[in-house]
């Protein structure tokens, strides 16, 4: 959990900046922990009170170091928004076939493959969203660039399978 401008991470993680020097971050991580309430970022575990570098609920050292007071959402936010929207369709969708039943054919092979693989895909997007929801704070812990490929990954996908889909129904 990150409190003003300090946040504790493992220690055997890159830092985002250097960290403190020595047996002073030590002092300087328990001080602030003596009044503070922060989270393990592995496991979640309150390190208020914390005596020695290390969570007693994971095991994991932990250091002090500079960084962010805000995360940086905005990967996250786009990532969001695409499976959400296909989650949204996929729930919509699947209300239709309770209703309805599958469709089974939509004219040539070709389109009814393809239209079958946009309401798969679709379908998929309500776990999908789901997963990206709760797993926020795993999601942010990826490199910014391995965030923003998921994100752009999702938006492509997302948007081919509405072309798609708007495409070939008649």
């Amino acid at each position: 959990m990150r409190d003003g401008a300090f946040m504790f991470i493992p220690a055997d993680q890159p830092p985002a900046a250097a960290p403190l020097a020595g047996d002073d971050d030590q002092r300087q991580l328990a001080h602030f922990l003596a009044t503070h309430n922060a989270e393990c970022p592995l496991c979640g575990y309150n390190l208020r009170a914390l005596t020695s570098p290390r969570c007693p609920e994971c095991g994991r050292e932990l250091r002090l170091t500079v960084g962010l007071a805000a995360p940086y959402l905005r990967a996250w936010i786009v990532l969001a928004a695409a499976t959400c929207a296909a989650g949204g369709t996929g729930l919509f969708f699947m209300l239709m076939i309770a209703v309805a039943g599958w469709p089974r054919v939509w004219g040539s092979a070709v389109k009814t493959f393809f239209m079958n693989a946009s309401l798969i895909y679709f379908m998929c997007g309500v776990p999908a969203a789901a997963v990206v929801l709760l797993a926020r704070r795993r999601l942010m812990r990826l490199p910014t660039g391995r965030q923003w490929l998921l994100a752009w990954a999702a938006v492509a996908a997302t948007s081919l399978a509405m072309l798609v889909f708007a495409g070939l129904v008649n």
